[in-house]
């Protein structure tokens, strides 16, 4: 229970949770530091042991290149002095800064796997443990959380062997980080701890680091409205304690657009992502300001503002190019399709969400993938080529079917529903009852799974309405008599009459395959009692098929033709 795993780590009850404030050990104020020019003590500093931290444990890097010149300067003026160990730790500075540059995470991996076999020479403990932490940074910039995962255990064990609780809070946060993608509950409670911890020490900046991620999953979960408690403290919090930091606000100001968006509360999203934005160019961030552009792209076209969305989009495409950030430029394509689309703009709509599409392809991230084939079925759609909507869309869903159940549960919900309406819609035109029934059921459970009854009900009255179609009359009955109810409990009342409607012609259905089976059955009778094959087989045909349409007896031709044999 996650309310009840909350309250244990607030009470102290987990491990490095609770701990009463106190002052950080003065070497490790010195050795676990912010960047310089922060303003924190410890950035006054020059031993270059200092630079083993240069940023390592920074919960938001907002400068990478400023943080990455400084340490390759540092590894130079080791070399120079024919310092090993001060060339160690300032490699381990530049990994730390590669690992944030979208295009870096190579040369990341391999300083910072150089730099963990100095430390392992040398048997330098508390080097090795961060070296190992830079490592699941990296490993997560990479895109391999599997890889992740490992150094981050490592590195929490040796954090905890060293007694070393600010490395080890660090530690949870990546650790949270990595987990996310397969198992949110464990996130939850990995990023938790480490904010816990942050906070005992009295560390509010990093506690706020800590805090983000914690929304994170809870969004991930689907708890959006604790996400949003978080989010909101967290930005609180750096208002209050982080003045002048515009960083730090812009940063939080992120995740409250994010749950905002998932409240659907779009104009609150648009308003904080356009904040963001803002403190982002005002500190010359365009990296992190293309992120909050993208964010607010996202929510105009929630607000059906197309034309803004799509000018946002292709400012922060534009940034991210300049940058060498094609993953996330990549990502940018996908409001700039959508934006095309509802501005009639369909052929440069499908180019971008084909690009979208195959790049996401070649990534291999199931999520990612299907979402990328979701918009481009709604370009195919929107084209009216409906072989083609049919057969990505289908593709989408077996990309979705490939993630962990434990991933994203409502991010993956989402992407589900939103395929298998688009899929609905084209087997509607395309005029297949079969296939529209079942995309149809499909989309209604993967409703009821995400508890969004509005959208349940919807899908249940195209089940209802095409199994009438069929003369289906009890899965009719079914599907027509759970979306009047809750049709009902959202205060639909037209709706609710509707499917009342839908449910007295199921029952009038019923009761007529009803006496067309028993007239089916006399007749068969009759015909037997005759003697004459041809009848027989006549009569068993119209028994089969009223039976069949009943649904209550499924016995067919050759059952009935073969009990005179």
């Amino acid at each position: 229970d996650l309310s009840a795993a909350s309250g244990e780590l607030s009470a102290g009850l987990l491990p490095g949770a609770g701990l009463p404030p106190r002052e950080a050990h003065p070497d490790l104020r010195l050795r676990l530091r912010v960047p310089a020019g922060v303003g924190t003590d410890g950035a006054q500093h020059e031993d270059l042991d200092a630079a083993l931290f240069d940023a390592v444990l920074r919960g938001f890097l907002l400068d990478p290149e400023t943080a990455l010149s400084a340490a390759r300067q540092r590894v130079e003026a080791a070399k120079a002095a024919g310092h090993r160990r001060h060339e160690a730790a300032a490699t381990l500075a530049v990994a730390d800064a590669l690992a944030s540059k979208d295009t870096s995470s190579e040369e990341a991996l391999q300083l910072a796997s150089e730099a963990l076999r100095q430390f392992r020479i040398s048997v330098d403990r508390e080097g090795e443990a961060a070296a190992l932490h830079v490592l699941a940074k990296a490993s997560l910039a990479a895109g391999d959380e599997g890889s992740a995962l490992r150094a981050a255990q490592e590195a929490l064990a040796a954090f905890q062997a060293l007694a070393h609780p600010v490395g080890e809070a660090a530690t949870w946060n990546v650790l949270a980080q990595a987990q996310l993608t397969e198992d949110c509950d464990a996130a939850l409670l990995a990023a938790c701890t480490g904010r816990d911890i942050f906070l005992s020490l009295g560390d509010s900046r990093r506690a706020a680091m800590c805090e983000r991620t914690v929304v994170g999953c809870r969004l991930a979960q689907g708890d959006v409205q604790r996400a949003l408690v978080s989010a909101e403290a967290a930005l609180l919090a750096c208002r209050r304690d982080m003045l002048g930091d515009r960083s730090e606000v812009a940063a939080s100001l992120i995740l409250v657009s994010e749950v905002h968006m998932r409240r659907h509360d779009y104009e609150k999203a648009l308003q904080a992502a356009d904040e963001a934005a803002e403190l982002f160019s005002s500190a010359g961030d365009r990296r992190n300001e293309a992120g909050a552009l993208h964010l607010a792209a996202r929510a105009n076209l929630k607000l059906q503002r197309p034309a803004e969305a799509l000018a946002t989009s292709r400012r922060a495409q534009a940034y991210l190019s300049e940058l060498g950030a094609r993953a996330k430029e990549v990502a940018a394509l996908g409001s700039s399709s959508a934006a095309q689309l509802a501005l009639g703009q369909v052929d440069e709509a499908l180019a971008a969400a084909s690009q979208m599409s195959e790049a996401c392809r070649r990534e291999g991230q199931n999520l990612t993938t299907a979402e990328a084939l979701r918009e481009l079925a709604a370009v195919h759609l929107a084209r009216l080529e409906l072989g083609e909507t049919r057969q990505v869309a289908r593709e989408a869903l077996d990309a979705a079917a490939r993630c962990d159940a434990r991933a994203g549960r409502s991010q993956l919900l989402e992407c589900k529903a939103g395929v298998l309406e688009i899929l609905l819609q084209a087997c509607q035109q395309d005029g297949d009852q079969k296939g529209s029934v079942q995309a149809a059921q499909e989309l209604a459970e993967c409703c009821r799974q995400a508890s969004w009854p509005s959208r349940e009900a919807d899908a249940l009255r195209s089940v209802a309405r095409g199994q009438l179609a069929a003369r289906r009359p009890l899965p009719a009955l079914q599907a027509s008599g759970r979306a009047m109810s809750l049709f009902e409990d959202c205060g639909d009342r037209r709706s609710s009459e509707e499917m009342r409607f839908l449910f007295s012609r199921a029952q009038e259905l019923r009761q007529t395959m009803r006496e067309a089976a028993r007239s089916a059955r006399q007749a068969w009778l009759l015909y037997r009692e005759a003697g004459d094959p041809s009848l027989l087989f006549e009569a068993a045909q119209a028994c089969h098929d009223a039976r069949h349409m009943f649904d209550d007896d499924r016995s067919g031709v050759l059952g009935l033709l073969n009990s005179n044999v």
